[in-house]
């Protein structure tokens, strides 16, 4: 293999790895965007007075979801987008929550 055919390969290599990463980041944005509307839409159908995000792949990456835009399609319903400011939302981080709760409810007494 010469040199050149070496070089080519790595820089080959290069831009094929950033342009899949600029396609997974695109994704990735493009998800939290939908996410932000669904969140919206189910807060103002059941009422919630806040929003918690739990499990999956969102914990993982907190300051990729801050950046997003998914507060402003959270928030952005209209008539309704001052009442959408106030409504809090957060990021569970223990990966083991629906653990502990379904072992609150298989406790038994007698």
């Amino acid at each position: 293999m010469t040199l050149f055919s070496q070089y080519f390969l790595f820089f080959h290599s290069v831009a094929h790895y950033q342009s899949l990463r600029s396609i997974r980041l695109s994704a990735r944005a493009r998800s939290d965007s939908i996410l932000g509307s669904a969140a919206g839409n189910l807060v103002l159908t059941l009422g919630a007075r806040g929003v918690y995000l739990a499990g999956g792949i969102v914990p993982r990456h907190v300051a990729l979801l801050e950046k997003s835009s998914f507060r402003y399609r959270f928030e952005d319903k209209g008539r309704y987008k001052i009442y959408m400011k106030k409504i809090p939302t957060r990021v569970v981080e223990r990966s083991d929550t629906g653990l502990i709760r379904a072992s609150g409810g298989l406790s038994v007494s007698i």
